[in-house]
């Protein structure tokens, strides 16, 4: 048994929402990029933004956290 995840379309549909919210800018807290669920949490990001016309320069606030550790997180 196991259990998959879909980060891009988590991540399209929180932000997302946030956007129908009235929010404009929205802080990804999220690992590197190099890592491939957060790549891939980023994607779904900058689709929903990009989803209703904005710029994802102008809404997403990229806050890495470079060790994915609890320590880090906190």
């Amino acid at each position: 048994s196991w259990v998959s995840l879909d980060d891009v379309a988590g991540a399209r549909m929180i932000v997302g929402h946030l956007l129908d919210l009235g929010h404009r800018r929205i802080a990804l807290v999220n690992g590197p990029t190099r890592v491939s669920w957060c790549a891939q949490r980023r994607k779904g990001a900058v689709l929903a933004v990009t989803d209703q016309g904005l710029e994802p320069k102008d809404v997403i606030v990229d806050v890495v956290v470079e060790d994915l550790t609890v320590e880090e997180g906190t």
